[in-house]
C-alpha cells in the first residue's frame, strides 16, 4: 500500500466544481444528424430528503451512418411514464437530434405513446423495433 493522501475540503470544492461544470458542458452540448437510436430506461435506487425511492434513468445511444456509437443523453425522473419520455426527447430534440430513420425500443407504453401520440410527424416514417 502506498503512503496515506490528505485531501482538503477545498480541494474537494474545486473538483466537485469542475466535474459539475464539464457534466453540464456534455448535458447541452449540440447533436447532429443520428439515424439510429437506441432508447431504454433502467430503475436504479435512488435517495430523495430522507427516504430512498426507485427513478427511471432514461438513456438514448446514436449510432451514426458509419456504425459509431455515443450517449446522446441520460435523465433521470420518476417514472417511464409518457411525459418523462417527451420531455427526454425533447431535450435531445433542442439540441439539435435530426435524422431518425431507426429506433430500438422495448414495448414500454410510456414511450410507445409518446412516439405515436404526442410527436406522431417527427417519428411516422421512423421505423421501430
Amino acid at each position: 500500500m502506498g503512503p496515506e493522501v490528505s485531501i482538503s475540503s477545498t480541494q474537494i470544492s474545486r473538483c466537485t466544481a469542475l466535474l459539475g461544470t464539464g457534466l453540464q458542458a456534455w448535458r447541452t452540448r449540440p447533436l447532429e444528424e443520428t439515424p439510429n437510436v437506441i432508447l431504454d430506461a433502467r430503475y436504479e435506487r435512488v435517495r430523495e430528503a430522507v427516504r430512498v425511492v426507485d427513478c427511471a434513468v432514461f438513456v438514448a445511444i446514436g449510432v451514426t451512418a458509419s456504425g459509431h456509437r455515443r450517449v446522446l443523453g441520460v435523465s433521470v425522473a420518476l417514472s417511464e411514464a409518457e411525459v418523462h419520455w417527451r420531455a427526454f426527447l425533447d431535450s435531445l430534440i433542442e439540441r439539435g437530434l435530426r435524422g431518425v430513420k431507426f429506433i430500438v425500443r422495448d414495448d414500454h407504453a410510456g414511450l410507445k405513446a409518446m412516439l405515436i401520440k404526442v410527436h406522431p410527424q417527427r417519428w411516422r416514417n421512423v421505423a421501430c423495433q
